[in-house]
């Protein structure tokens, strides 16, 4: 079947407000039924709609090839899924079929087959058509399978509290005449960190800027908006995309740790806005970040973007720290980058300050593209498929100090977060291994909770006091970071009080 995928715009009202969705267009014109759906629930994310069009131009592949040859469309797409997992090629290396499938993993199928269950759903509920993977009555073995699966996920959920029983019994009592099949079992590969020895070489050495002259303000000589960002990651656990939703006005003096950082990243598009958009009598308007950045700017927010517009940085849906402001509160460990991070700002505001900027965001391009724009998550951070990170500002940094920038070594921006997690679990902020766990799964900000219980989660309050303990058992135990003299950097005007550096830094080691 002739056909192609088009990003495209939908308005559905007079508004002219348009709905940015990719879609199908075939000979017959374009497939409207993927487009209702997309407008159905206008919530999907970017890439769950990728993965939909690429499950619907395989099946439309599929039934072009085999015209003619079902009576039923269950039958059908029970064919279609087996020849996913088959692939369509003979022991001779012949297809009739034109379609030449290799064979796809459980893994690959599942979430192919998922979407194709939704929409058609939809269809068959909004449509009437005839679904093409009905539910059916489980089996007794299948019921228990379902059931076993279900208590598992709700068991590893936050919100456990929150799932209804007699709704799991009435789910798991069907299910799909098609399945994907099961993936094998197999254990966790560890995680690679970045080099705990190597950060500071990283930050001041790798991302100093090359070709400028040594009287320039700090703020020229240092890619401060790359060492900021590497440091909310590193000191404070943060996915790679998440500091590209901050705000300026997201970072504040920590008023119980004078000289230190207080960074709030909020929900993109629910995170309470803030105070400077105004009624006509001048009174702030509370609202969402998604209605501040349309009616003040005129924007959207960054995870809405399509994936190829520079100004996308996805959002994985992480715990938050308050429901009612909907915000992650960053857990600085060790405290120490707290202080760095509140450091670094200062000169990084100055730098800002002379930039002329349409949005409210806190890290803007510097030196290429359109000065002062979004910058994107692209230009600092990545990775290829096979996991090495051989674009971006981060991975030119690692290069810098003679590493490799590779997830298997734990150099790309990834394993900062990994070496969050490692000292979380090796300082043990906690009393016992399930109040150190959830503390961890909390500063992390995972919604699921693996082998613990879900219920007496700690409060940010009690996050911050447990890290405070363990952060002077690593002092006292010598264990913790320590900053070099950063003078030996060529930082010699970034800190003139001496918290750093000198004969006599007050700040070493988080003191």
């Amino acid at each position: 079947m002739k056909y192609i995928v088009l990003k495209a715009k939908a308005i559905e009202d007079n508004s002219l407000i348009p709905e940015e969705m990719p879609v199908i267009v075939t000979e017959h014109g374009v497939l409207e039924p993927l487009v209702d759906y997309f407008l159905e629930y206008d919530g999907l994310q970017d890439a769950t709609r990728r993965k939909t069009v690429q499950a619907v131009t395989l099946l439309l592949d599929f039934m072009f090839a085999n015209v003619g040859n079902f009576d039923e469309p269950e039958e059908m797409f029970k064919v279609f899924v087996k020849r996913l997992k088959t692939g369509t090629i003979s022991a001779d290396g012949i297809d009739p079929s034109g379609l030449y499938w290799e064979k796809k993993s459980p893994n690959t199928v599942g979430p192919l087959v998922a979407r194709l269950n939704e929409f058609s759903d939809f269809m068959a509920d909004k449509l009437k058509a005839k679904p093409l993977n009905p539910f059916r009555e489980a089996t007794a073995h299948e019921e228990q399978l379902n059931w076993a699966a279900y208590q598992h996920k709700k068991a590893r959920s936050f919100l456990a509290h929150t799932w209804s029983n007699e709704k799991g019994k009435r789910q798991n009592s069907q299910v799909r005449t098609t399945g994907a099949g099961r993936s094998p079992s197999s254990t966790l590969t560890a995680t690679k960190n970045f080099p705990k020895d190597r950060i500071f070489d990283l930050l001041f050495r790798g991302f100093k800027r090359r070709g400028v002259c040594d009287g320039a303000p700090i703020y020229e000589r240092w890619d401060l908006r790359g060492m900021l960002i590497t440091i909310l990651m590193h000191g404070a656990g943060h996915r790679v995309s998440e500091p590209f939703h901050l705000y300026v006005s997201d970072v504040i003096e920590d008023p119980f740790k004078p000289g230190s950082a207080l960074v709030r990243i909020y929900h993109p598009s629910e995170g309470a806005a803030p105070p400077d958009l105004l009624d006509q009598y001048g009174n702030p308007i509370r609202c969402t970040r998604e209605e501040y950045l349309l009616k003040k700017y005129g924007l959207k927010p960054r995870n809405k973007y399509g994936k190829t517009d520079k100004r996308h940085a996805s959002w994985k849906n992480p715990l938050l720290n308050d429901e009612g402001q909907k915000f992650m509160h960053s857990f600085w460990f060790p405290s120490i980058w707290g202080r760095i991070f509140w450091l670094l700002w200062g000169h990084y505001l100055q730098q800002l300050a002379l930039i002329e900027r349409n949005h409210p965001f806190a890290f803007v391009n510097l030196w290429d593209g359109v000065v002062g724009d979004m910058y994107s998550m692209q230009s600092f951070s990545k990775e290829t498929r096979e996991g090495k990170e051989e674009k971006g500002a981060h991975a030119k940094a690692v290069k810098r100090i003679g590493l490799t920038p590779a997830k298997a070594l734990g150099t790309t921006a990834h394993g900062h977060r990994h070496r969050y997690g490692w000292w979380l679990d090796h300082a043990g902020p906690g009393n016992n291994p399930t109040e150190i766990a959830k503390i961890k799964q909390y500063a992390l900000h995972h919604k699921s909770v693996e082998s613990q219980k879900v219920y007496g989660l700690p409060t940010v309050d009690e996050v911050t006091k447990a890290m405070t303990v363990a952060d002077t058992r690593l002092i006292a135990g010598g264990k913790t970071p320590v900053l070099p003299d950063m003078t030996t950097y060529g930082f010699e005007d970034v800190d003139p009080l001496g918290l750093f550096s000198g004969p006599h830094p007050k700040l070493i080691g988080g003191r």
